[in-house]
């Protein structure tokens, strides 16, 4: 609490609730290091929601959807910081928990349901990213269908359930750091062949001109999807709760480094992508570029790459799910009974797996997943955090301004995206 003391946040009785009361703050030792954690971070950020980016700079224009991005990646750091202060604060390292010891029971059950829906449509559409990207059997191609779906169920059940069963998200760093560097190769890929086909005479493509502003109701479908490219915040307080020398400074380090990483990888892949494909382009930018008949080798290292991706990152989004799970089903402090992690993991894998078998676009579950669960998880609920402890521990002023200024972007990203959701996906279909 050392950090919290020299910021102005003073430990003050959190609640007035008598089963709160009898709640502890966890003790515990971490052994992560910055350089770790802020692997395991950037890898539950980025990951199959940097391939829509592109298909936002379409709906957005290239300079709108670029500032919107920016916004999002800004506002998406504070809420971290808001996770970081609230978790020193209580003593807590779960979304339930920590808002347990702030409002009440009640409360803290509905935040920890919104961050199982979100992150649990996260996992499906990670399957059907790994579905899509198997370029050996073509979409066109005869008994591909079920081919790719097979080869999906024996991916997720003898590479990535093993995996899905490490203890300590510390243990994932290795495979953070390779999928780091398979999605850094699929943004060369993109880039270069962006420069490629603008500069080589040809291999021009017959692409419309790029739009830099597209004022339409498909901009507001976009912040759904802009907030999935940022949201590791399920995973943050794992993360902080296994960092070495635990503190609220360490922890900024690895905030910092993490956004502006995530930054430039979505920047770089949102910008190249677009221009690549401009008004051609789809929800998944590997899509456009396996449809191509002469792609190169290099296109086919990139969907695999992107598989290597996905597979590393699974594990990392189910075990925040499996963590809120938990934090829902059992108290605080209790150790939660080995078989039920065995089950809790087994499902988390199973079920999405299923639901990738009958489901085509992942468009389609980011966009509502991420505007109902998605702008809370990511906004409004470390808004509301950040606030409430400001308020009780006479903080800085200024925390709770920017609190309550992140909470009225997270509902303006959710109200906006949903409804132009539901006209784009839904009614639009019915009118045409």
């Amino acid at each position: 609490m050392s950090d919290l003391s020299q910021s102005g946040i003073e430990s003050v009785p959190l609640t007035t609730d008598e089963e709160n009361k009898e709640k502890q703050p966890i003790e515990h030792e971490g052994r992560a290091t910055i350089a770790s954690s802020s692997f395991n971070l950037t890898k539950t950020i980025v990951g199959c929601g940097i391939m829509t980016l592109p298909y936002n700079l379409k709906n957005c224009g290239w300079v709108f959807g670029i500032l919107c991005l920016l916004l999002v990646g800004i506002s998406s750091t504070y809420g971290f910081h808001l996770l970081t202060v609230a978790s020193a604060y209580t003593g807590s390292f779960q979304y339930r928990d920590i808002s347990s010891r702030l409002y009440n029971k009640r409360i803290s059950i509905f935040i920890a349901i919104m961050v199982i829906v979100y992150t649990f449509g996260s996992l499906a559409s990670y399957c059907i990213v790994i579905r899509d990207n198997m370029f050996w059997w073509p979409e066109d191609a005869e008994g591909a269908s079920w081919k790719r779906r097979l080869a999906l169920w024996s991916i997720m059940c003898i590479v990535i359930l093993p995996i899905c069963f490490l203890p300590r998200i510390n243990f994932l760093r290795f495979t953070s750091l390779i999928a780091l560097s398979s999605i850094f190769y699929v943004i060369c890929v993109v880039a270069s062949f962006c420069i490629l086909i603008h500069t080589v005479p040809g291999l021009s493509m017959s692409i419309d001109p790029p739009v830099s502003f597209n004022w339409s109701i498909d901009t507001f479908t976009s912040f759904p999807l802009f907030t999935t490219a940022f949201c590791g915040h399920y995973n943050m307080p794992n993360i902080y709760y296994e960092l070495k020398n635990r503190s609220i400074s360490r922890m900024n380090w690895v905030t910092l480094i993490t956004s502006i990483v995530t930054i430039v990888f979505n920047s770089t892949m949102s910008l190249f992508g677009y221009f690549a494909f401009t008004s051609a382009v789809k929800s998944d930018i590997l899509k456009n570029i396996a449809s191509l008949s002469n792609a190169s080798v290099f296109f086919y290292i990139a969907n695999s790459a992107m598989i290597l991706v996905i597979i590393f990152s699974y594990p990392l989004v189910t075990f925040g799910v499996r963590k809120a799970i938990e934090s829902v089903a059992w108290p605080e402090n209790r150790q939660v009974p080995y078989k039920w992690t065995v089950l809790i993991i087994v499902l988390l894998v199973t079920i999405p797996t299923l639901l990738a078998t009958f489901i085509s676009d992942m468009d389609m579950i980011l966009s509502f997943t991420a505007s109902i669960c998605g702008s809370p998880v990511v906004y409004i609920i470390p808004g509301m955090f950040g606030y409430t402890v400001a308020r009780r521990s006479k903080g800085p002023r200024h925390l709770a301004i920017l609190s309550m200024t992140l909470v009225v972007l997270g509902f303006f990203y959710a109200i906006s995206g949903f409804v132009s959701s539901v006209y784009t996906i839904i009614i639009r279909p019915t009118i045409k």
